[in-house]
C-alpha cells in the first residue's frame, strides 16, 4: 500500500513538533533532577534517615524548600503531559514515527513509575528508593533527548556498527551513577580521607559487599566500616573505567 501524498510534510511537522516538545521535556527533567538532590540533601529522603529530625537533631525547616518542592512537583507533572502529547503526535503520524510513539510512551510509563516512587522517598530508609528515583530520573533524561535527535538528526550510516558498543557504554554508565547513588546513601562519601588511595590502600581489608545492597537498610552502619570503604573505592575505580570508555566510544563515533 502507498503512502498517503502528503506523508512527507506530515511527518516533517510531526518530527518539528516533537523536536520542541523533547527539548522542553529534557530541560524540566533536568530540572526535576536537580530539584530531587536538593530536596534528598536538604530535607527529605536518605541524606537525613529521619524526618523531620536528621539523625535525632532537630532542625527548623528551611524556608526555600517551599518552592523548591513546588518547582519539582510542577516540573514533574509537565514531564508526564509532554510525555503524553509527544505519544499521541506519534501515534497520529502512523507506523513512520513508531520509534517516536514507542519512546514517548516508555517517558510516560517512566514518569508514573517515579510519581509512585515519590510517595516512598520520604523518610525511606532503603538506598533502593533513592537508587530507583536518581536511576529512573537520568533514563528520563536520555530518552528525552533521545526524542529529540529522533525527530531532528540525520540516519547515521555506522549507527548499526556502533549500537551495542553504545548500549554497553549506557550500562557502564548507569553503574557508575548507581555507585555515586549508594555512596551517597550510605554516607560513604568522607569513608576515605585521602585522594587517589584510601586512607592510605588501594583497597581495604576485611571488605564485605554489605554496602553494595540497595535492600539492606543495615549495611554498613559504622562510619569506619570497610565496606564503606570498599563502595567509595568501587565508585573511584568506576569513575576511571568509565571515563575512558565513553572517551573511547566518542572518539570512535
Amino acid at each position: 500500500m502507498r503512502a498517503p501524498a502528503d506523508h512527507p510534510e506530515k511527518l516533517r511537522r510531526a518530527r518539528r513538533l516533537v523536536a520542541t516538545l523533547a527539548t522542553l521535556a529534557a530541560t524540566l527533567v533536568f530540572l526535576v533532577i536537580v530539584t530531587s538532590a536538593y530536596l534528598r540533601l536538604r530535607q527529605a529522603g536518605l541524606g537525613c534517615a529521619e524526618w523531620p529530625a536528621c539523625y535525632g537533631v532537630a532542625q527548623p525547616p528551611e524556608t526555600g524548600a517551599d518552592w523548591v518542592r513546588g518547582a519539582h512537583r510542577v516540573a514533574a507533572a509537565a514531564v508526564g503531559l509532554l510525555a503524553a502529547i509527544i505519544a499521541v503526535v506519534g501515534i497520529s503520524a502512523g507506523r513512520y514515527a513508531s520509534g517516536i510513539t514507542q519512546a514517548a510512551v516508555l517517558l510516560v510509563a517512566l514518569t508514573v513509575f517515579l510519581a509512585v516512587l515519590g510517595r516512598l522517598t520520604p523518610g525511606a530508609a532503603l538506598p533502593a528508593v533513592t537508587l530507583g528515583n536518581v536511576l529512573g530520573g537520568m533514563a528520563m533524561l536520555g530518552l528525552s533527548w533521545w526524542l529529540r535527535l529522533q525527530a531532528t538528526a540525520p540516519p547515521i550510516a555506522s549507527r548499526g556498527r556502533l549500537a551495542p558498543w553504545a548500549w554497553l557504554g549506557l550500562a557502564v554508565l548507569a553503574v557508575q551513577i548507581a555507585l555515586g547513588v549508594l555512596v551517597s546513601a550510605r554516607l560513604a562519601a568522607l569513608a576515605c580521607a585521602t585522594f587517589p588511595d584510601c586512607n592510605g590502600t588501594w583497597w581495604p581489608q576485611g571488605a564485605t559487599l554489605a554496602a553494595f545492597d540497595p535492600f539492606d537498610s543495615a549495611g554498613a552502619t559504622a562510619m569506619d566500616d570497610p565496606a564503606r570503604k570498599a563502595l567509595q573505592m568501587a565508585h573511584r575505580y568506576g569513575a576511571f573505567l568509565a571515563a575512558a570508555y565513553l572517551a573511547a566510544l566518542g572518539a570512535r563515533a
